[in-house]
This record gives structure tokens, C-alpha cells and sequence, in this order.
């Protein structure tokens, strides 16, 4: 039995809750086949990843990048209250869905996402290098400020059209780190979700307050994208 594939199905089975729809990939039927691999069957997603979306429409509008954050930043905070932390939040692991008409961004992939006890810290050096937070590449403890540079990363993708690796990574993937991506000014969401040193990094609660008061539109029905994810 595959160790990633069974924690991910006990993660799935505890996000599969009608309150955690909008946020998480649902799952409809988990199942051992004949030759002991564990099979997960989810929800479908129509619009594909977010990863796969932007490389075909190119980098998304500020309004809309803004409210995708905040649905995403949503789905952290509610994974972090349960005691998980992802550790591998990437566009490819985000799917583009839908809750009723709303277009909403939902987090996949669970298979290295970890319990965090209070006051917890981990080693294990995981996840995809051009969104790993400096703390987590460098083999030192890290805690689920690890995920708010993930975040910060996925939003500078969205509004870039391209990795950060394309910036300030070196050509094996891996950071060459200054204070802040280059071209990102200390003051900007993505900039303050990604400082280097962790403690200087945006909290969850502060990145809502900080979106909105950087007077983006946050309501899915005056994102501009949505119209192309939907004649998809």
C-alpha cells in the first residue's frame, strides 16, 4: 500500500464535508483495487489547473488574481484551524471549479500535507522548489509560514504569467534568495507573503485585510478571467 496515496485518502475523507466544498477538491469514492493500490475518485474540475490555465490565456488581471487569492488564502486557513499544513501548494495542485454558478479555486493534493501539533516544527525537506519558502530548501525547521510563501508565489504567477524561477532561482531550480522576488517592492501582497525571513511574512488574517484594502474587486462576479474559464 502506497504510504502517500493512504495519507492522502484519510485527508480527503476528512475534508470530504459539505462546509469544505468551496475549498477543497471533493472526493466521491475512495477503494483498494485487486493489486492493493489505493484509488481515489474525485470531483471533476472543468476549468483544469491553475497552472495549465494561465500558461494558455497568459497572466491573470490584478481583480481577479486578488479574489483567487482570497478564496485560496480561505482554504489555508481552514486546512491550518483543522491542524494540516499542505506543503505543497503549487498552481498545479490548485483545480478551477465551481460551487453552484460561483467560480471558485480548489486545493488538490494532500499526499505530503502533515499534521501540525501547536507550536510544531518540521525538517522533512518537501515540496516543488520554485514555491518552497527559503527555510524549507535550506533543511532548516519550518513552520505553516511555509504555506503563506506558497501562497505569495502563486499569486506572483498569477499576475506574472510565469514561475519565480524565471527570476530568482537558479537554473536547477533551486533560490537564490534576496530579501524580497526581484521586481516585487516590499509593499505588495505577494512581496510581504514572501519574505525570507519568515518572521517578517505576512499572517493569513493579514493578507485578507491587506487585499482588500488595496482596493481589489473581491467578488467572483467582476473577475474579468471568469468569462474565459467558463466558455472554456
Amino acid at each position: 500500500m502506497n504510504d502517500t496515496a493512504a495519507l492522502e485518502a484519510k485527508i480527503m475523507r476528512q475534508l470530504n464535508r459539505p462546509e469544505f466544498e468551496q475549498y477543497f477538491v471533493q472526493c466521491h469514492k475512495i477503494f483498494q483495487s485487486v493489486d492493493g493500490a489505493i484509488c481515489i475518485v474525485m470531483e471533476y474540475c472543468s476549468g483544469g489547473s491553475l497552472e495549465a490555465f494561465v500558461k494558455r490565456v497568459g497572466k491573470i488581471d490584478r481583480n481577479s488574481a486578488s479574489t483567487f487569492l482570497a478564496q485560496l488564502v480561505k482554504g489555508v486557513q481552514k486546512l491550518h484551524t483543522i491542524g494540516l499544513m499542505h506543503r505543497d501548494l503549487k498552481p498545479a495542485n490548485i483545480l478551477i471549479g465551481r460551487v453552484g454558478v460561483q467560480i471558485r479555486l480548489k486545493i488538490a493534493d494532500f499526499g505530503i500535507s502533515k499534521d501540525i501539533p501547536d507550536c510544531s516544527t518540521f525538517l522533512t525537506q518537501c515540496g516543488t522548489p520554485c514555491y518552497m519558502a527559503p527555510e524549507v530548501v535550506e533543511g532548516q525547521r519550518y513552520d505553516k509560514s511555509a504555506d503563506v510563501f506558497s501562497l505569495g508565489a502563486i499569486m506572483y504567477f498569477m499576475t506574472r504569467g510565469s514561475h519565480p524561477s524565471s527570476f530568482y532561482f537558479d537554473k536547477c531550480g533551486y533560490p537564490e534568495y534576496i530579501d524580497r522576488p526581484k521586481g516585487h517592492s516590499h509593499s505588495s501582497i505577494s512581496g510581504r507573503m514572501m519574505c525570507k525571513r519568515k518572521e517578517e511574512r505576512l499572517k493569513l488574517d493579514e493578507i485578507e485585510i491587506q487585499n482588500k484594502n488595496q482596493f481589489f474587486l473581491l467578488k467572483t462576479r467582476n473577475c474579468t478571467i471568469c468569462g474565459r474559464i467558463l466558455s472554456k
